[in-house]
């Protein structure tokens, strides 16, 4: 079977590229937009620190 072939090869680059673009995307920054509910900062630090999240919500909301 070619599949498990060419997943026994390569899985190793593959899950390094997979790595470098998890790195890149939970560190990149989600910029404010005045018109959005939607939150921002970089995913990986709304993802474990939530506590940030919902105050930086309840902030957004409170002044609008």
């Amino acid at each position: 079977d070619h599949t498990r072939l060419l997943q026994y090869c390569f899985l190793d680059v593959l899950q390094e590229e997979l790595n470098e673009h998890k790195q890149y995307w939970n560190t990149h920054v989600i910029r404010p937009v005045r018109q959005s509910k939607c939150p921002s900062g970089r995913p990986e630090a709304m993802y474990y620190l939530p506590h940030r999240l919902v105050r930086q919500v309840m902030l957004k909301e409170k002044n609008d």
